[in-house]
């Protein structure tokens, strides 16, 4: 079957950042609008239902206020539109229990969690996607979930240290920026790394105070809950 290729469409305009703590107040979509609760949607400021289903917004709501936010705000289009779609069912001589079938179901699923915002949930779900997909032969297939799991992690975590810069926490910020850079170079996009790498550094260079993790460290991973760099 065709393949398909699902694109989430996040148009990204930002405004310059001018430093002042009421920069740092500004609403990401606009006049009377907030960004939702993990996902990256509009919806009402007084808390109402989101205003553009399936996490789609347009460029004419978006107007960040933080320079390093809005940055990584304007990569997230590029990043969640490798996000796709498999329909593939695998090789029927090895998918007489259906894990073709299976891996599909488990994509979609993902998909629209990864649409909702629940960004970790969907990782698991790709994940599953992926061995399912082994298991009736489409290795190919199970390399394409793996990477979704990858981008949905990177969501996540570019999510997260919005969220943190956003409320004044720098440090949590950056870090979360950075186990975001890990997931989307796992992910296999250098373009956006690089990307993803400038707006870190800018972080760290606006907070020259603190102790944080520069872009360039590597050997970096979680280890018993910390994130450290060896």
């Amino acid at each position: 079957m065709k393949r398909s290729t699902y694109l989430i469409a996040v148009a990204i305009a930002f405004s310059s950042f001018t430093g002042s703590q009421s920069a740092l107040a500004d609403s990401v979509c606009g006049p009377g609008k907030q960004l939702a609760t993990n996902a990256w949607a509009c919806v009402s400021g007084n808390g109402g239902s989101i205003t553009r289903n399936s996490g789609q917004v347009t460029g004419g709501q978006i107007a960040a206020g933080l320079a390093v936010g809005g940055a990584i705000l304007s990569i997230v289009q590029s990043l969640a539109s490798q996000t796709q779609a498999t329909d593939n069912v695998g090789r029927a001589d090895l998918d007489e229990q259906r894990h073709g079938t299976n891996s599909r179901q488990l994509n979609r699923q993902a998909i629209a969690l990864q649409q909702a915002g629940k960004f970790d949930s969907a990782r698991i779900a790709f994940l599953k996607a992926a061995d399912e997909a082994v298991i009736a032969g489409n290795q190919r297939e199970a390399k394409i979930n793996q990477k979704n799991a990858e981008i949905a992690d990177a969501l996540h975590w570019l999510r997260s240290g919005y969220d943190a810069e956003k409320a004044g926490k720098p440090t949590r910020a950056n870090i979360a920026y950075r186990m975001g850079i890990d997931a989307a170079t796992r992910a296999g996009n250098e373009s956006l790394v690089s990307k993803l790498r400038t707006a870190n550094d800018a972080l760290i260079k606006n907070n020259s105070g603190s102790s944080m993790i520069p872009s360039q460290k590597n050997n970096c991973m979680l280890l018993n809950g910390k994130y450290a760099c060896y």
